[in-house]
Formats: C-alpha cells, sequence, structure tokens
C-alpha cells in the first residue's frame, strides 16, 4: 500500500498510530473505528438501536453508555466532582441521573470538546463489558510500573481467551489514539494479539483450542439442541416373507386444523388532546411524570420539515430551560448535527396526530 507513512506508537514495537481528531470524542472513535477496520459495527455489536438515519457510531456507543447510568453511578461521580477532581468539573450543574445520562450522550464533535463528557473509568469499563472488549491501554504519561493498563482486568484468564481486543494510546493530554499492527486494529481472540504485546500488559499465554466468540454480525441464526435419537442411523426391522395383501379401504383421516394464531394486540386510540393529569406532569421532573409520558406519547411517530421520529426514553428529556418535558429531535444542518426541543404540548399531539390515521385518534 502506498501512501504517507505511519508515526510508531514510542513504547510498543510494530505498533503503528492511527490519530484521531482532538474533540472529546476520541475514545468513541477510538472503539468505533477498530470495529470498522474489520468490516463491523461498534454500535452493532452493542445491540444499539439506530434512531434515525442520520445517527453516527459515536452517538450510538454515547447512548449506550449513558444508558447504564443509574442513582449510584450518579452518587460515584457527584462524590468525585466533591473531591475536586478535575475529570468530574461537569457535574456542578448535574442535578440528577437523568441529566448525567443526557450530558453522556452530547458529541464533542457537535457541541464542542469543552462542552461533552471525555471518557472515563466508567465510560470505558461500562462499553467493553457491552462489547465483550478489552481495552489495552498504553498511558504514555504514567510511570513505568504503571504505564500498561487492562480494562476491565484480567482477572478473569478463562474469559479473556474469548475476548475481543484494542491497543489504545492514551498521551499526556488524555487524549487517546488507536493502535494498529499490520493495519489490524480489533483482535478477535486472545490468540490474535501479538505475543510481545501479551506479555508487555502481563496477558496469559494464547490457547489455540479456546474458540473466540464470534461477533453478532457472523453469529448465524439459533439453532435448537438435536435429540441423539434423531443422529442415529435409522432402525431396521428384520425382513418377513411377503403376505399377498388384502385390498382394504382406507380410511380418510384428515389433519386437524392449524391453531388459530393470537390476536395482535391493538395499540389504543391516541389522545391527542391534554388529559387531566398531563399539564402537571409535564412541568414536573421525575421520574413518575416521565413514566405517565412514556405511557402516552412513548412509541409515537411524529414528523417536521427533516424527518420522522420515535418517542422513547431516549429522546424524552427534562429541559431546565423551559421547566417542562421535551422531545429531542436529531437535525443536520450545514454538515453538522443539532437538536431541536419539541415540548409536550398541543403543537407536539397535533404532529402525531397528523402521522395517524383518523380512527386510530381521539379528539375528546
Amino acid at each position: 500500500m502506498g501512501g504517507a507513512r505511519k508515526r510508531k506508537a514510542p513504547l510498543i514495537e510494530d505498533c503503528a498510530v492511527v490519530p484521531l481528531p482532538q474533540d472529546g470524542d476520541c475514545f468513541y472513535k477510538c472503539i468505533a473505528r477498530a470495529y470498522a477496520s474489520a468490516g463491523l459495527s461498534a454500535s452493532d455489536e452493542a445491540n444499539e438501536i439506530m434512531l434515525n438515519d442520520k445517527e453516527n457510531e459515536v452517538k450510538r456507543l454515547r447512548r449506550c453508555v449513558s444508558r447504564r447510568v443509574d442513582d449510584g453511578v450518579f452518587a460515584q461521580f457527584a462524590v468525585a466532582h466533591q473531591a475536586g477532581l478535575d475529570d468530574y468539573a461537569f457535574m456542578r450543574r448535574l442535578p440528577d441521573a437523568a441529566a448525567l445520562r443526557a450530558k453522556l450522550c452530547v458529541s464533542g464533535a457537535e457541541s464542542g470538546a469543552t462542552r461533552c463528557v471525555w471518557a472515563n473509568e466508567f465510560e470505558i469499563s461500562t462499553l467493553c463489558d457491552v462489547l465483550e472488549l478489552t481495552a489495552l491501554i498504553v498511558d504514555e504519561s504514567a510511570a513505568e510500573n504503571s504505564r500498561f493498563l487492562v480494562v476491565p482486568g484480567r482477572e478473569d484468564k478463562r474469559r479473556l481467551q474469548r475476548r475481543c481486543f484494542v491497543v489504545l494510546l492514551r498521551t499526556a493530554r488524555s487524549h487517546y489514539n488507536l493502535g494498529a499492527f499490520d493495519d489490524r486494529s480489533l483482535f478477535e481472540g486472545l490468540h490474535q494479539v501479538p505475543k510481545h504485546v501479551r506479555e508487555m500488559f502481563g496477558l496469559p499465554n494464547a490457547d489455540r483450542r479456546a474458540t473466540p466468540r464470534a461477533p453478532r454480525s457472523r453469529r448465524g441464526p439459533p439453532q435448537s439442541p438435536r435429540s441423539p435419537a434423531l443422529d442415529a442411523p435409522p432402525r431396521q426391522s428384520p425382513r418377513r416373507p411377503a403376505k399377498e395383501a388384502t385390498p382394504r379401504k382406507k380410511a380418510k383421516v384428515e389433519a386437524p386444523p392449524p391453531p388459530a394464531a393470537a390476536p395482535a394486540k391493538k395499540k389504543p386510540p391516541f389522545r391527542a388532546f391534554e388529559e387531566r393529569w398531563e399539564r402537571r406532569a409535564t412541568h414536573k421532573r421525575s421520574a413518575a411524570a416521565e413514566k405517565q409520558l412514556l405511557a402516552k406519547y412513548g412509541g409515537r411517530e411524529f414528523r417536521d420539515d427533516d424527518g420522522a421520529y420515535i418517542i422513547s426514553t431516549e429522546n424524552l428529556e427534562w429541559s431546565a430551560e423551559e421547566g417542562e418535558w421535551t422531545v429531542l429531535a436529531q437535525k443536520k444542518r450545514k454538515k453538522k448535527e443539532e437538536y431541536e426541543g419539541y415540548v409536550v404540548n398541543a403543537q407536539l399531539r397535533r404532529m402525531i396526530a397528523r402521522s395517524l390515521p383518523a380512527r386510530d385518534v381521539q379528539r375528546k
């Protein structure tokens, strides 16, 4: 292959540096780029659905991590912020777990590197767990005895044999680049990791008998287990002398009718008006209010000039500025992705009603 000469990583032999933009999304782009080098989609492997056709890999991976945030994770982040750790300064204006989930979804490429959350221990270990991936991190600024990190750890040696691996190069400015060996950035199984890399990170020897976990996109359809009796050759009874057959009238046997399919549960008509409980719920920030709104609006589609959107837990967010629940619609304008918020009000209900047949809309 021709092209520019590749820069080599200073601490690992034969490791080329795949440079990535310093925009706050570098960790997620490393993972996306590594999987793409093997012809795979990291977000598909994480089973993270695409909310619309304009969504990129980074957005889906960020959302995958954010969905694992609960009150316990929020409390850990809050403690780190109170301890004065600079990496958690963004927690200053986040009141609860829902706000933290929304903040983690913000992409640096869209909003700026200072307005997004950079990947730290929680984000890296969470995404690695979802992907069954092990990150081999070379920290250039760390002391020599703690320079080579394995996330999420090397304790389960048996499990390590079947995981995928990536090499990440962390600079002194907390920026991640991707490591590549002969243009390979994703190792599917420990046996694919170069021997000198395994030794540097203290990984066990590769067991070539271990079968690496197949990526989701390469797995075949699930097969039901077969009984041993089905695999055995058919038994043959000893031959008997043929007798003259006595003609008989065959009885007509009718096959039983197939079982009736269960009727599909019909979705109730959409109530295109403000119900009695709604006025309070739309202006109240609580899990109960969110649950009520999702019971009515969840799964409903609405359209605007830019496309169609499905309302779900992923895009129903509390707007502190408006003091109301809003639905975020992702846009792409001037080659940049932006969000437009639709308040849960009469306008949104009209947009939903327009996308439904008249018989599925209740007007009061």
